[in-house]
């Protein structure tokens, strides 16, 4: 039987149609090109930049011509019945999550209208592979029951929400048609399925949506069902593993095993349905509250917290923020929401939301604001229509749409044969001019560095360097929006800093700023001091650092590289690498954590035997 996401998420979990239709999304960097997961329409659209007001798609995966919507039974390698999630790996791969057909497709690009799937995910592998659709015939272990959401982590391992089954899958790369599970989320083996099976807990989910991964590799699921934001870290990423973190339900006692909407009421610390997640450059968490129709931003210093609050919503009038949840309230506009889907930041800061009931997707340009108007809308010719298809159903329509990702290496076919270009704006990229007037102030504890806006920029980079004996600190950020002439960073007490800009207008960099050099103020991160240990045996060396309160915690994880070889453990601000022959010189490496990772110390030395670093101990040192 074929239906659609909304449909069979009503029979996982008792929320609201639009809840259901929650999907994946993407964070990106300089985007070019957005992929959005038209539901209703079966079909995956892809947009290219630059984005503009009721813009055409100019592919559309899964119909066989840009205007049509048939959703055959059984499918084919070319169709798609009510995709949700959309998610683009590291080689251009494109992953749908054809949640109709039980399946997780992947399309090769270059990309063209009507183009077939190479593999499916969830069907077995041979011959049928492409061509069967729910229910499947693969093993519990390798079926993926109404997938809404997929996600790509570091390793180039897939990872899939099984909504219907109540899990999160993990197939290993390389990724291959008709691959078994190895990992199950939300379940005790690879083969149990239910809500809540064994009781609302750290370990259990219900009709989950969406799911991505943070910088620092934990994983981060929307519970849809129990009405939560679950985090699990890294080393629990097993099947059966727990989770440590939980938004939208109280902390203290209830912890984990309440799953009320709204629970307590409307407000900063509540949620209704959470369906689409997404991180951006600053680590902030964005989540759709469906059923509140709102999307709110959790900050990276909230997201360590049970029941922490929001500081940002986008949906709701800002005289009520945090307290209302009507959707379309006070009529539908450019402010407004109804069961948003999806959302996903850029590196400019641009969030994206797919507003499934008002069929169109919704552009916010930074700053972003409580209650702000969006500055773009797809999918409608203007921000006070909300018709499916308004107009006939065509390359610049929308039908409940659900996923999105954004993506800056995507390819489409030049025609019927084997070429094919890149995806790119129309002409020749024009030059783009260095930033002026740059320059940078030291206040205590950090630097600011400041520039006059180029016209032409869509975002900026910045970077620096600064040296100090044996130890080198260099950084850079990305991405920093447009309309930006300001960037403040954590700076070292009396050290010389380099600083340098350059603008970003799609895929031009413009040449460096002018340099300006000056000196810090008190470091806000404090790796302050290491001591490197020798001789220790088997060719083993520490590296102790001194100031283990300030280097982000101590046994938070400062990552630490020796030549390629990374260490054991951090041991309360101690690192031990082991095996190294004697002789080297060796390059010790080490970074800052959370991201981003800036590198405050590169150390060369010798490996002879010595028991402290070679001019005396105590060295070398900040």
């Amino acid at each position: 039987m074929k239906m659609h996401r909304v449909v069979a998420c009503l029979a996982v979990v008792a929320v609201l149609a639009v809840a259901a239709l929650l999907s994946s999304c993407g964070g990106g960097q300089s985007t070019q090109y957005v992929f959005v997961a038209d539901n209703a329409n079966n079909r995956v659209l892809v947009y290219d930049a630059p984005f503009t007001a009721n813009q055409s798609a100019i592919v559309a995966l899964g119909q066989g011509d840009i205007s049509t919507n048939e959703q055959p039974d059984p499918p084919t390698a070319a169709s798609l019945s009510g995709p949700s999630g959309v998610a683009v790996d590291n080689a251009g791969n494109l992953y749908v999550s054809d949640f109709g057909n039980c399946r997780v497709l992947q399309f090769k690009p270059p990309f063209s209208t009507g183009m077939s799937a190479t593999l499916a995910i969830g069907q077995i592998s041979g011959a049928t592979n492409l061509t069967t659709g729910c229910p499947s015939a693969a093993a519990a272990s390798a079926t993926v029951g109404m997938p809404s959401a997929n996600a790509i982590d570091s390793a180039g391992n897939l990872w899939v929400v099984d909504n219907f089954n109540s899990r999160v899958l993990n197939f290993p790369a390389p990724v291959t048609a008709g691959e078994t599970a190895s990992i199950a989320i939300g379940q005790a083996n690879t083969s149990a399925s239910g809500c809540n099976n064994g009781g609302t807990g750290l370990a259990t989910l219900c009709g989950p949506t969406d799911l991505k991964f943070d910088a620092a590799g934990n994983l981060w699921v929307a519970d849809t069902g129990n009405n939560r934001v679950l985090m699990y870290p890294l080393a629990n990423l097993t099947t059966g593993g727990s989770a440590t973190v939980e938004l939208g339900q109280p902390a203290g006692a209830t912890a984990f095993t309440s799953s009320t909407a709204d629970n307590g009421g409307v407000s900063t610390t509540s949620l209704g349905a959470p369906g689409g997640l997404a991180f951006d450059l600053a680590g902030n968490l964005w989540v759709t509250d469906a059923l509140n129709a709102r999307v709110l931003m959790y900050p990276t210093t909230n997201l360590k917290t049970n029941g922490a609050a929001a500081t940002l919503e986008v949906g709701q009038p800002a005289a009520t923020a945090f307290t209302s949840n009507t959707p379309n309230n006070g009529g539908i506009g450019p402010s407004t929401l109804s069961a948003p889907g999806v959302v996903t930041v850029d590196s400019s800061g641009n969030v994206y939301v797919t507003d499934i009931v008002n069929n169109r997707t919704m552009v916010f340009e930074p700053p972003i604001s409580n209650g702000m108007n969006a500055t773009l809308v797809i999918g409608q010719p203007d921000f006070t229509q909300d018709a499916a298809n308004n107009g006939g159903e065509s390359a610049a329509t929308q039908s409940e749409p659900a996923g999105i990702t954004a993506s800056t290496s995507a390819m489409i076919s030049t025609g019927t044969g084997a070429s094919s270009t890149p995806i790119t704006t129309s002409g020749t990229p024009p030059a783009l001019a260095a930033p002026t007037g740059f320059s940078a102030a030291s206040p205590a504890n950090k630097i600011i560095a400041i520039w006059t806006p180029e016209s032409a920029a869509t975002s900026y980079n910045l970077s620096w360097t600064s040296n100090s004996g044996n130890l080198l600190q260099s950084g850079s950020v990305n991405g920093l929006p447009a309309t930006a002439n300001t960037y403040t960073m954590a700076a070292t007490n009396g050290r010389s800093y380099t600083l340098s800009l350059t603008a970003v207008s799609g895929s031009v960099t413009s040449a460096p700023s002018n340099t300006v050099s000056l000196t810090g103020g008190a470091s806000a991160y404090g790796c302050t001091q290491f001591v490197v240990f020798g001789g220790f045996g088997g060719g083993a060396f520490i590296v102790s650092n001194a100031d283990k309160q300030n280097c982000q915690g101590g046994t938070r994880g400062v990552p630490m590289v020796v030549d390629g070889r990374s260490t054991t453990t951090d041991n309360n601000g101690y690192w031990q690498v082991d095996n190294l022959p004697t002789g080297g010189p060796y390059t010790i490496i080490i970074q800052s954590f959370p991201y981003p990772l800036d590198v405050y110390g590169v150390f060369t030395i010798p490996f002879n035997g010595f028991t402290s670093c070679p001019g005396g101990s105590g060295c070398p040192g900040i």
